[in-house]
């Protein structure tokens, strides 16, 4: 993610999102999931991605969460002190939430043999959201990073995951094994909330993940 001042991120959307959280049926984490659908369909089709294979689109998802990862990092570790230091890394580790719901996403789709076309219909919709809650609902791990710190976490996290997704050009796979990517998925999930929840309270990271979901969609509208 760019550098820029998360303070005016969320002084900008905050009362948006409260709005947004108190007046949906969902709540809490199914908020989330159901936001970060509704972008991820909104990103294909501004970007008119239908042709662009879900293999790539799994692939980019991979390298965004390894991004965000590493921008969370090398913010952790920046000597020189910065006002609000927390929040720019709080939403580093939100920028990664919304990529690891968009990996569980796509892996179930190429799982399922979904076309991107199909993402706009709501039977579609709906298996997809709901075998995203059924995973995510529940928690596989407890306290994985005690002894590790959150960085070091993550990455061996998502090595776990990268074993079961074809990711290399130059490798042959075999049959995709969907039910334990989606496992170690999981586990990354939960080991990000764990993350997040070292900086924030439980009803922060809904906040600021959907104050960051409306700025992503006012990117869209503002061509980013």
């Amino acid at each position: 993610m760019t550098e820029q001042s998360m303070l005016g991120v969320i002084e900008k959307f905050s009362n948006q999102a409260e709005e947004v959280i108190a007046n949906s049926e969902l709540k809490d984490m199914y908020l989330v999931i159901d936001k970060q659908y509704d972008l991820m369909v909104n990103i294909i089709s501004k970007r008119n991605l239908y042709e662009f294979g879900i293999d790539n689109l799994i692939r980019n998802t991979i390298i965004s969460i390894v991004d965000e990862v590493n921008e969370y990092q090398s913010m952790y570790l920046k000597q020189s002190y910065r006002v609000y230091k927390d929040i720019e890394e709080t939403f580093e580790l939100i920028d990664a939430l919304h990529f690891v719901i968009q990996l569980q996403f796509f892996i179930y789709i190429k799982h399922k043999g979904y076309s991107l076309h199909d993402l706009t219909n709501k039977d579609v919709k709906d298996d997809i959201i709901y075998e995203t809650r059924r995973l995510f609902d529940d928690p596989l791990i407890s306290q994985y990073i005690v002894n590790s710190n959150i960085y070091e976490a993550l990455m061996l996290q998502l090595s776990e995951v990268l074993e079961y997704i074809p990711w290399k050009h130059w490798k042959t796979y075999t049959q995709f094994d969907y039910d334990t990517c989606s496992k170690q998925v999981s586990m990354l999930y939960d080991l990000l909330i764990q993350s997040l929840l070292v900086y924030i309270n439980y009803q922060d990271v809904i906040k600021y993940y959907v104050i960051k979901n409306i700025e992503n969609f006012d990117r869209q509208v503002r061509g980013y």
